[in-house]
């Protein structure tokens, strides 16, 4: 979406000016700035997919729309966005009863978190309460539920660059109604993923795949261009398949598809494992920091807590 979006300010915004900056909206998470330079909104989105769409055909170039995969599973919105439904005299609550839950997650009482983390999703329009019900269920063995909490998690995620729902049905409409080939990436990355839940196996970060993930885009790219007379029959991806062969699975892992090698070593690089313990720590400093006027005492003991979580596993991925 990002890449797109940035690709069309540039190549049509002046044409049609329907472009236009709205960081304020959609905060640029990307670490590459070059990537990402102006963001639009999701009405814009399809119209400048319409735009492709036209400037393809009146080149006579075949056009093939691919939706990409988001990392559901090992992503999560950074810092505490709190939706327009959490008024600030509410956020202290939240948060309290969103460290209980969590503390359950941790003792292993499943049954227990699950329950209190529906409740406070239902009064709550926050994100990390539906990741972290996710990966409740995960542990319970409920992967279609653990997805769809996933899922939700990142179409209430209050953090740009996230391929929602709703751009991929911009993406898809304006496919049907130009008869264009559309791809959806989803269900591919899903089939070889465990459990069926798209994460740091094939996604790097919050949608930028791995070299593992660009394989099967490729694949489904050819499937499809050769089922619309797109791509010559007797088109493979052989070579590069013998290729990736000869590299480990560690490699694949990490191994961006794209970049130059100067670039590897920087970015994008796999992201941190999200633990139990590095997210409450972080919750818990929060609400630290929260009573430091109100209560120095009970602030004290919430920083003891974040400070001991941080002593954990914590320690490698702190913070993020």
């Amino acid at each position: 979406y990002s890449a797109v979006a940035g690709a069309v300010a540039n190549i049509v915004g002046e044409r049609k000016g329907i472009n236009r900056p709205i960081d304020q909206l959609l905060p640029d998470i990307t670490p590459e700035k070059k990537h990402q330079r102006e963001q639009v909104l999701q009405l814009e989105f399809g119209f400048n997919i319409e735009e492709i769409i036209d400037m393809t055909r009146d080149a006579g170039v075949g056009l093939i729309l691919g939706a990409p995969c988001p990392n559901y599973r090992d992503y999560i919105e950074t810092g505490w966005r709190f939706g327009s439904n959490v008024p600030p005299e509410q956020q202290f609550g939240l948060m309290e009863s969103f460290y209980s839950a969590l503390d359950e997650l941790r003792k292993g009482d499943l049954d227990a978190c699950e329950r209190d983390l529906r409740k406070l999703a239902a009064e709550h329009y926050f994100s990390p309460l539906h990741f972290w019900l996710g990966r409740c269920l995960e542990q319970k063995g409920e992967f279609k539920g653990a997805s769809e909490e996933y899922s939700m998690a990142l179409e209430t995620s209050r953090a740009g660059g996230r391929i929602t729902k709703g751009l991929k049905k911009a993406m898809r409409d304006a496919a049907e109604g130009n008869s264009i080939t559309f791809v959806d990436f989803l269900p591919k990355f899903a089939a070889e993923s465990p459990n069926g839940i798209v994460g740091r196996t094939l996604i790097l970060d919050n949608c930028h795949p791995n070299i593992r993930g660009h394989q099967i885009m490729a694949r489904a790219i050819l499937a499809a261009g050769k089922a619309a007379g797109l791509i010559a029959t007797d088109c493979s991806l052989d070579g590069f398949e013998g290729v990736m062969s000869k590299f480990t699975e560690d490699n694949l892992d990490w191994l961006p598809a794209s970049f130059p090698k100067e670039d590897i070593a920087n970015w994008p690089k796999p992201m941190p494992e999200i633990t139990l313990d590095g997210y409450t720590a972080g919750m818990a400093e929060w609400l630290a920091d929260y009573l430091e006027d109100k209560s120095p005492e009970s602030s004290k003991e919430w920083r003891q807590k974040a400070d001991m979580l941080k002593r954990g596993p914590a320690a490698d991925n702190y913070g993020q």
